[in-house]
């Protein structure tokens, strides 16, 4: 392990240094870099795992279990910058439908449909459909 003065670390790379200003912030950046990793890679095997595991975390559920990605999830709910919980400032696009589920996604209002209309999506039979398959059920 190599040991580096503190001072070395804050200061700017012009200078030698590592430029962090906030352990804290540059902590807090990377782990919202996970939930945009999340949220806009769908396909990949990782999403697929989490999404197995844990469900679609991110927007409704809440876990008792421990782990690092729980760590994540619960982290991204509280955070708060400049008076806004910066959870509910991103948000999923529809776009053609394809990627965001009809109930799991935030895509619309400030939760997530399964939530707001818990007794219409425990009537759905196909919970888990994104927004181009409830759309072309209705035609």
């Amino acid at each position: 392990m190599a040991w580096t003065k503190w001072d070395s670390i804050l200061a700017p790379h012009d200078v030698g240094g590592l430029n962090v200003s906030s352990l804290k912030a540059f902590n807090l950046a990377l782990i919202h870099k996970w939930k945009w990793w999340y949220l806009t890679q769908i396909g990949d095997f990782w999403v697929s795992i989490i999404k197995a595991i844990h469900g679609n975390v991110f927007e409704c559920t809440t876990s008792h279990s421990s782990s690092p990605w729980i760590a994540i999830v619960s982290c991204c709910s509280k955070t708060i910058v400049d008076s806004i919980l910066l959870g509910n400032a991103i948000r999923m696009e529809v776009g053609n439908g394809i990627k965001v589920t009809f109930w799991h996604d935030l895509w619309c209002g400030n939760s997530c449909l399964s939530s707001g209309f818990n007794r219409l999506f425990h009537l759905d039979i196909n919970k888990n459909d994104v927004i181009a398959i409830k759309r072309r059920n209705e035609e």
